[in-house]
């Protein structure tokens, strides 16, 4: 899948804290992961697939594993979401498009993964015209590939 490799991804740097974006999309793409209750295969594989492909750090894989094992001391969406409010927009639609990839590979759209994408579009001001854009060309995409 094309859309996991992110060599265009920048860091930004908020009161003396690095925060490297691409940690931050994976994270935010966890908790899609498990915002149903249920982690499925493909869902898994697309995670998988994201932190092989773009070297994620030690530190954020253990991070991604909290969040999908439910732990007590897992970071929490609200600052992932902080986080991903400081990056610039081109980033955001990169974010944008891992989360509702990762929604959508299990084939369907739960209530729970779109509260999710809402609460990432109010908190980053994401534009909601592009949010309807991208998530109509993710779902005819994935509609071709059912017929094909």
């Amino acid at each position: 899948m094309h859309f996991f490799k992110l060599d265009n991804i920048k860091t930004v740097e908020k009161k003396g804290d690095v925060l490297v974006d691409i940690n931050n999309i994976i994270l935010f793409a966890s908790y899609i992961c498990v915002s149903d209750g249920l982690i499925h295969d493909k869902e898994i594989q697309s995670i998988n697939t994201f932190l092989k492909a773009n070297n994620i750090s030690k530190e954020t894989r253990e991070k991604v594993n909290h969040i999908l094992g439910d732990t007590e001391d897992k970071i929490s969406l609200d600052v992932i979401l902080n986080n991903l409010k400081e990056m610039d927009y081109d980033n955001l639609k990169q974010a944008l498009i891992i989360g509702l990839n990762i929604a959508y590979s299990d084939g369907f759209f739960a209530p729970a993964e779109e509260a999710i994408i809402e609460n990432f579009l109010d908190v980053t001001n994401f534009n909601h015209e592009d949010y309807m854009e991208i998530k109509e060309i993710i779902t005819d995409k994935l509609n071709n590939q059912k017929d094909g």
